[in-house]
């Protein structure tokens, strides 16, 4: 009965030949290719939604220290902005500015240009913004020639 049950066993596989393992190989470089433009295209919708840039724009003088034409490079989500993080925040008329973050509580944060003298306001005059009004925080800047 032994005997039986090991004859019905699988033979042993015939010997591949060169154009068949050079066949072989192929379809695993073509396939190790197609999963790697799915991964790649992955991470770039990722990079798009989570990251970005912008310039400082031309006039805006609320941060000395990263003055007008630097280039920034920007995470979109406000989670995890902290007190001394630059950031973009839209002002409740709608406009834009570029400034430091003094305080944060929660959902709220305040916003204080370290150049008091620049006709741009922040939340000396506004008090806290929320969270949510945070178009981007500041992972790198790069100056201006």
């Amino acid at each position: 009965m032994l005997r039986a049950m090991a004859s019905q066993g699988s033979a042993p596989a015939a010997p591949r030949s060169a154009e068949q393992r050079a066949l072989a190989r192929v379809g695993v470089a073509r396939r190790l290719r197609r999963a790697t433009l799915v991964v790649g295209l992955a991470l770039l919708v990722v990079g798009y939604l989570r990251y970005g840039a912008r310039w400082v724009p031309a006039g805006m003088d609320t941060v000395p220290a990263v003055p007008p034409g630097t280039f920034c490079v920007i995470a979109k989500q406000a989670g995890s902005v902290q007190v001394g993080s630059h950031v973009f925040v839209e002002l409740p008329d709608g406009r834009e500015v570029f400034s430091r973050v003094a305080t944060r509580s929660g959902d709220e944060i305040t916003i204080l240009h370290p150049n008091p003298h620049t006709g741009w306001p922040d939340s000396r005059t506004l008090g806290p913004l929320p969270l949510s009004a945070v178009r981007g925080l500041v992972l790198g800047a790069f100056k201006p020639r």
